[in-house]
């Protein structure tokens, strides 16, 4: 079960105006639920880790303990906006600030071709 925080959006959006669009958001979740709709055969990460196999999931446990005792800093390099399931992640579960309070330091690379932005990525 998903749950949601909305304590900070009022005064941006209406009660009225939210509720009006409780149909919406109950058919969009019964068709996310229920794997029906136009791009269903792209919802495999639905069911998360919960049909992912036990071997698998001690693999990459595994690799993130092996990366965090030997790595400061983390790149994640993707072409376009590969990368942003990864960042939309972290930011979901450590928030935009995560270099601030992490013990690895996540960056990510790709969004650009100039040679600028890959110097101070470097630095």
């Amino acid at each position: 079960m998903i749950t949601t925080e909305l304590s900070n959006i009022w005064g941006k959006l209406e009660l009225n105006d939210l509720l009006a669009m409780e149909p919406r958001v109950a058919a969009a979740h019964d068709m996310l639920a229920n794997g029906t709709g136009a791009g269903n055969d792209y919802i495999g990460w639905v069911n998360l880790p919960s049909e992912l196999p036990a071997e698998e999931l001690a693999q990459i446990k595994a690799c993130a303990a092996k990366i965090r005792s030997n790595s400061k800093v983390l790149v994640v390099v993707g072409i376009g906006g590969s990368y942003l399931g990864a960042r939309a992640v972290i930011d979901l579960l450590r928030g935009s600030n995560h270099n601030v309070m992490d013990d690895i330091e996540i960056y990510f690379a790709g969004n650009s071709l100039s040679t600028r932005a890959w110097n101070e990525l470097l630095k």
